[in-house]
């Protein structure tokens, strides 16, 4: 299912990146029309995950490997560069495009992560996201993720952005339970 959704997501956003490129388009050739408006919005999610929290802070750190916590959406991540000014480009899986990020702020003592996205096929623009790993209270193996981002997006557009970068997240965080998971078998099959 969240397979579906996300090949969805990706076609989806796709699409609406050719609309938004050809409404660019016919808006730079006849300037006397009205323009799109667009307006800030932001997601904010908040999730466990079974890993501690050094151990979570050193897989998003790491800035790369996003195809092992979304392998239906990408199918390769490379980073260009170390610490913050680092370039991720993320290779959309169906081989329709490409997002490039880059790190804006990576503050170890706090866990904080943030980055923007420099180019993509996503109709959205001026999009920062920050991830903040804080200890579990209820299980000290386990961490707590703070995942937001603010972005412009069209008014027409804003719901369905809302929603789908809302899924996107969720699914990172089911990804990420996932993958520990089967480490944590894996070690378990070693001992």
């Amino acid at each position: 299912m969240k397979q579906i959704f996300l090949s969805l997501f990706a076609a989806t956003l796709l699409m609406a990146c050719g609309n938004q490129n050809a409404n660019n388009q016919e808006n730079e050739e006849t300037t006397d029309e009205a323009t799109t408006e667009f307006q800030q919005d932001q997601v904010s999610i908040k999730g466990t995950i079974q890993m501690s929290p050094a151990e979570l802070w050193a897989d998003i750190s790491s800035f790369a490997g996003l195809e092992k916590v979304f392998p239906e959406t990408f199918s390769s991540t490379t980073v260009e560069g170390e610490g913050v000014g680092a370039k991720r480009t993320l290779v959309l899986a169906d081989g329709s495009g490409e997002t490039v990020e880059e790190l804006t702020k990576l503050d170890a003592e706090n866990r904080i992560l943030e980055y923007k996205i420099i180019s993509s096929p996503i109709p959205i623009t001026d999009y920062v996201a920050t991830m903040e790993i804080a200890p579990n209270e209820e299980n000290p193996k386990s961490a707590t993720l703070q995942w937001s981002s603010s972005y412009n997006v069209s008014k027409e557009a804003a719901d369905a952005m809302r929603k789908q970068i809302t899924g996107i997240y969720e699914t990172g965080i089911a990804n990420w339970n996932k993958l520990a998971l089967a480490d944590a078998e894996n070690t378990q099959k070693k001992e």
